[in-house]
């Protein structure tokens, strides 16, 4: 018979900055595109033309670099890029014009394609065919060090491929759906999502309800903020939840099972039975675990090909529909055609004095936001902060002054996110000329006791 373990004393816990076997990671190629991986033994991944296997990921910490082995196979591991020489000569004075350079395509390249596959098959290195365009190329020399190293930065991404292991946090996984896809996660950008979380006040022991149509990725967000300490409630219209494959790709475990679903007539419902002998809210017994949904067990799915793009789950890209309605809308039609309404939901129950939520989030393009809040509002304490997201602005005015008008909260501010990417470079820094010019509109606030009213009353 084994010896009880002493008070305090458990299994020795795993180191959280290695890659083990079942993580979730986001690989991280030549800094331009982000693949979704699942970490097993027998999984491939595409890089180039290549499919490689990922088995030696496991046991490298997170943030390690790896290339593609001169078999073509197999990754392995690199130690990080250092600056390269020609950014200390690109910070002396530049006597040299590429005014008189004639493009001239492929003429100007005397390295035949046909010579380039025989080193790639003969396993020579991505920089050494690198290093050969240039010295083979008519006019490199005659170009600035700036062009000079344009040039071997674009060879590069074709010749070189390097991918960053990088853990799936709320943080990466937003970036890597914006810069791909970011009609997936309702074009919520990164500097979106994090102003969402501050002005909704999420912090440990927190009870957050989350209306989410931007594919769980506010779900898992506001799941990772709490750390284990509190119950994401992640709300919706209609039968069955919407898409959730942003949620599936995060890798902690807690964040997984830090959130629950919940329909919102199934919530008023609850409400409206009244005071403590009702079921509480936020336990698992209330309502049904991430992953227990319609539509969400698929989305568990997307993303773990080796292709790297994320696939739909079962319930497709879903907004939201009138209340009433027994589905959801494709978010596509939904973003296409502007806010709808929420119906019938406004009148599903009466206020209660049982508000179990303490914070509140709506992301939904596809709903108007006053209808939404509006819905959301018997279920929130007073004094709740609140915090709603729309990729447009004349959606949230109207609801900010739809509140400020019943009273029914204070605090109302609607701002814009501000985010710009600068290239840093010696002698030419500035903004990307690619950047994205908006990151959406957020509409915060503080609720208040409401006054006594009927049921049937509405925002409009």
């Amino acid at each position: 018979m084994a010896a009880p373990e002493a008070p305090g004393v458990g299994p020795p816990a795993q180191d959280e900055s290695i890659i083990r076997e079942g993580s979730r990671i986001i690989l991280d190629v030549n800094g331009d595109r982000h693949v979704f991986v699942v970490v097993k033994g027998r999984n491939k991944v595409k890089l180039g033309q290549a499919f490689c296997s990922i088995q030696p990921l496991i046991g490298c910490p997170y943030g390690s670099t790896f290339g593609v082995a001169p078999d073509g196979k197999t990754l392995q591991q690199i130690p990080p890029a250092v600056a390269a020489d020609w950014l200390e000569e690109a910070a002396l004075e530049v006597t040299k014009n590429n005014s008189r350079l004639i493009d001239a395509g492929d003429a100007n390249q005397q390295l035949t394609s046909e010579r380039i596959a025989d080193l790639r098959s003969q396993g020579v290195h991505g920089s050494a065919i690198v290093e050969a365009l240039a010295a083979h190329s008519a006019t490199f020399d005659a170009k600035t060090e700036f062009s000079q190293a344009k040039y071997r930065k674009k060879k590069a991404k074709k010749y070189v491929i390097t991918a960053v292991a990088r853990r799936a946090t709320a943080a990466a996984i937003a970036e890597a759906y914006f810069l791909r896809q970011p009609a997936r996660i309702g074009h919520l950008r990164l500097d979106a999502l994090a102003l969402l979380l501050s002005l909704a006040g999420l912090s440990a022991h927190a009870r957050p309800l989350v209306l989410d149509a931007c594919g769980g990725l506010v779900l898992g967000a506001a799941a990772e903020r709490l750390a284990g300490f509190g119950t994401v409630t992640g709300v919706y219209m209609g039968s069955a939840p919407p898409s959730r494959e942003a949620l599936a790709q995060f890798d902690a475990g807690r964040v997984q099972s830090g959130v629950r679903h919940a329909s919102l007539a199934s919530l008023l419902r609850r409400v409206a039975a009244g005071g403590e002998q009702a079921t509480p809210i936020g336990v698992p017994g209330a309502v049904e675990p991430a992953g227990g949904g319609a539509g969400v067990g698929d989305a568990g799915k997307a993303g773990t090909g080796t292709t790297g793009e994320p696939e739909t789950g079962a319930t497709g890209e879903a907004g939201f529909g009138a209340a009433g309605d027994a589905g959801t809308s494709a978010a596509g039609e939904a973003e296409a055609s502007g806010p709808s309404r929420c119906g019938d939901a406004t009148t599903a129950a009466p206020p209660s004095p049982q508000r179990p939520f303490n914070a509140c989030i709506v992301a939904a393009p596809g709903l108007d936001p006053g209808a939404a809040l509006r819905a959301l509002l018997p279920l929130l304490a007073p004094s709740t902060p609140f915090a709603v997201y729309s990729p447009w602005m004349q959606p949230l005015a109207e609801a900010m002054h739809a509140l400020r008008a019943e009273h029914a909260a204070v605090g109302l501010a609607l701002q814009e996110s501000w985010w710009r990417e600068q290239q840093v470079l010696p002698s030419r820094t500035h903004p990307k000329m690619q950047m994205n010019h908006g990151g959406g509109f957020v509409l915060s606030g503080t609720t208040v006791a409401p006054p006594t009213r009927s049921a049937g009353a509405t925002l409009a």
